[in-house]
């Protein structure tokens, strides 16, 4: 019988439309990936920017599609990529209404890679040619912090021969006001910046001018004041009052050694919202001679009082955060913790040029910390010609780490098989390598081999030399377990979330080799630290632990830079250059970073015992 030929075009209509409606569309692909970009899911927003460019090269959200996978990669810390990206968007798209977006974005790249003159020639670009008024604004900023603290005088006069312009010359205005200001040379940084506005007062850089003019450098005299900005919410509480304590016993050792009065403690206590913890600052400052101020714990309050320091030309320390960017948004905010990127960076080239370790897997909560500290570590272990072969996320609330662990073994097999084809063929494609990878993987698993089905674990995974699992002492338990069962034998790596010697010593049978960094570490057998111990126990009536030591530490370091009748200006100066101080459980030192801490230990918990090697 002769099959009719409308059921053969009904049937092709069919299968075309069924393709069309399990294609996502352009507008779906773009809006999946801007909701994964949002959660902070970058890897995935990735993917889905780069599939919705792949399938839809001429579509209608091209360009913002290529901006926001321009973001995605500058996120995940590939900035080759955005790099790549940018210089291609602005040779296709001159008109685009995204250059705005597109060279700031790339001004900041320059900046995270240490170029700073090609980021500020970005960002200057957004200032002279672009739309957006608030990204303007920005770039503005960006630009005076990047010159006023990374350029040095022959850079500048560089960028005053390649660009003759007003926003330049404005900006090489502030920069020399505010060097004379450091000078104390009052009277000339006023009689310039008073000319400047007075010329251009609607200059993109007069309302920096008009903050420098409001500055006045008033002499501390009698008794100046250090004002902590104590946490009082649950959570914090604990921690606050500890540091507290510390800081109290500081200043009454400091107040004996002297024989004078010195210098006046306040504590403020701060609730849990933005605009309490701005009242407080602004409390202490108006109420007390301040010298400078310290604390609250919260990351965002602190970003915050960092604002606040930047406007009152007032030093501010930032006590337990590892956050990124106080320093940024404050010339005189100083962070006493390394921040992420410079603990990533630190154990990046430990693990690489001290370990030896050249193939490394990660294992990272999916947030600004986490992202931070993964990014700076892929930097650094790339940069040392080593390979870190996955990435696994996952989420702060997470108990079961089944997916990530299996990825990284799966891993581990594939660079085992790799490294050793390549070593008898070095010709073979990526391809050919991924393809005998399977059929190896089937082979060494198969039940014929074995003769029963194999649990995969019983087999070790060893491609991999070093695990970072980035954590926090309560994921100790859950994360070592699983970590042990999933046989992946490697040298397992940690930041200071690993630094709590009771949840490790509950779990060291599942801890063959842990190497972590910590910012603090003191040795409970050392003599300086049990005279401390004996000393503060006497006075304060407690035990110090490790949060009294901290304070302890904290106030002596800003203690040892004070002298008589010195302004906030000058405070800040002695405080920028401490050279080295070395604490009861912390050592400050501003080598990598302005005002950010760099120094770190390096500990090794292995057979239950916890060792400082470096």
């Amino acid at each position: 019988m002769r099959k009719s030929p409308m059921r053969f075009t009904l049937l092709w209509i069919f299968i075309f439309t069924s393709i069309a409606f399990t294609q996502p569309s352009e507008d779906a692909l773009f809006q999946q990936g801007l909701s994964a970009y949002q959660k902070k899911d970058y890897a995935r927003a990735q993917t889905l920017f780069f599939k919705q460019l792949q399938s839809f090269p001429r579509g209608r959200l091209v360009t913002a599609g290529k901006l926001m996978l321009a973001k995605s990669y500058y996120k995940l810390g590939d900035y080759n990529a955005v790099t790549i990206l940018c210089r291609d968007f602005f040779k296709r798209y001159p008109e685009s209404q995204y250059l705005d977006d597109m060279h700031h974005l790339l001004g900041n790249t320059h900046f995270r890679q240490g170029k700073y003159v090609p980021a500020i020639e970005e960002w200057f670009w957004v200032v002279e040619n672009g739309t957006d008024v608030r990204l303007k604004k920005i770039a503005a900023r960006y630009i005076y912090q990047t010159a006023s603290r990374y350029l040095s005088e022959p850079e500048l006069q560089t960028l005053q021969r390649r660009y003759r312009s007003g926003v330049l010359n404005g900006l090489l205005t502030l920069l020399e006001a505010r060097q004379l200001l450091e000078q104390g040379r009052r009277d000339r940084a006023v009689e310039l910046l008073n000319k400047f506005l007075q010329e251009q007062p609607n200059h993109i850089y007069a309302d920096q001018a008009r903050l420098l003019l409001q500055f006045q450098q008033k002499p501390v005299s009698g008794n100046p004041t250090i004002v902590y900005l104590k946490s009082i919410f649950p959570d914090e509480e604990p921690v606050s009052e500890a540091i507290e304590l510390g800081m109290r016993y500081a200043l009454q050792e400091f107040k004996e050694r002297k024989k004078a009065g010195g210098v006046d403690f306040v504590s403020i206590p701060v609730g849990e919202s933005v605009l309490n913890t701005l009242q407080a600052a602004q409390q202490g400052v108006s109420n007390n001679n301040t010298l400078a101020l310290v604390g609250p714990l919260d990351t965002d309050q602190c970003a915050a009082v960092a604002l606040f320091s930047h406007y009152e030309q007032i030093p501010y320390v930032v006590p337990t955060s590892a956050a990124v960017g106080f320093t940024e948004i404050s010339e005189f905010a100083f962070q006493l913790n390394p921040d992420a990127e410079t603990k990533g960076r630190f154990l990046g080239n430990y693990a690489t040029r001290e370990m030896g370790l050249k193939t490394l897997a990660i294992l990272a909560p999916v947030s600004e910390y986490g992202e931070s500290f993964v990014h700076s570590f892929i930097e650094a272990v790339q940069a040392n010609q080593a390979e870190v072969v996955t990435t696994q996320w996952y989420y702060e609330d997470t108990q079961d780490f089944t997916r990530q662990f299996r990825a990284i073994r799966k891993k581990g097999f594939f660079v085992f098989y790799r490294d050793s084809i390549r070593q008898v063929d070095s010709t073979l494609s990526d391809e050919a390598i991924q393809k005998g990878f399977r059929e190896w993987m089937d082979e060494k698993f198969s039940a014929k081999k074995f003769g029963a089905k194999v649990d995969s674990t019983q087999i070790p995974s060893t491609g991999i030399d070093g695990l970072l699992i980035i954590t926090s002492p309560d994921l100790i338990p859950i994360i070592a377990s699983q970590f042990a069962f999933h046989n992946i034998q490697c040298t397992l790596l940690g930041n200071e979330g690993w630094n709590h010697l009771e949840a490790l010593q509950k779990n060291k049978d599942y801890l063959p080799d842990l190497v972590f960094i910590s910012a603090a570490y003191y040795d409970p057998q050392s003599w300086e630290y049990r005279q401390f111990v004996t000393r503060f126990r006497s006075r304060m009536k407690t035990t110090p632990e490790l949060f009294h030591m901290l304070g302890y530490d904290l106030m002596t370091w800003m203690l040892e830079k004070y002298r008589p009748a010195i302004t906030r200006q000058e405070f800040a100066s002695r405080l920028t250059n401490p050279g080295k101080y070395q604490g009861i459980v912390e050592n400050i030192e501003f080598r990598e970073k302005p005002r950010i801490n760099s120094h770190l230990f390096v500990l090794r918990f292995k057979l239950g015992q916890l060792l400082k090697v470096k």
